[in-house]
């Protein structure tokens, strides 16, 4: 795994580095006349990422933390799927 994080963070370094030397090879994009504002935007990715990224620590966390067995685990994430399914008023 830390090899290609490594990997991933000097391309993204050598990508930032190469667009602040020469920009015309990064230009901005402008935004879209319709785009929602930045407040929006972060609601809607705040709102799709932190019910799975709490699963994911519920479940994995409670296992590599000594919390729990797997079959403790899987129990809690099974409620904790139900508690978010009625907390969004949502079972899709």
């Amino acid at each position: 795994i830390f090899p290609g994080l490594i990997m991933a963070g000097l391309y993204l370094l050598f990508i930032l580095v190469l667009c602040l030397v020469r920009p015309d090879f990064g230009p901005r994009i402008p935004p879209a006349p319709d785009d929602p504002p930045f407040g929006l935007k972060l609601k809607i990715t705040l709102h799709a990422l932190v019910p799975p990224l709490l699963m994911i620590f519920a479940v994995l966390g409670s296992i590599m933390l000594g919390w729990a067995a797997p079959t403790e685990a899987a129990a809690l994430g099974g409620f904790l799927v139900v508690f978010f399914a009625l907390f969004f008023l949502r079972f899709v």
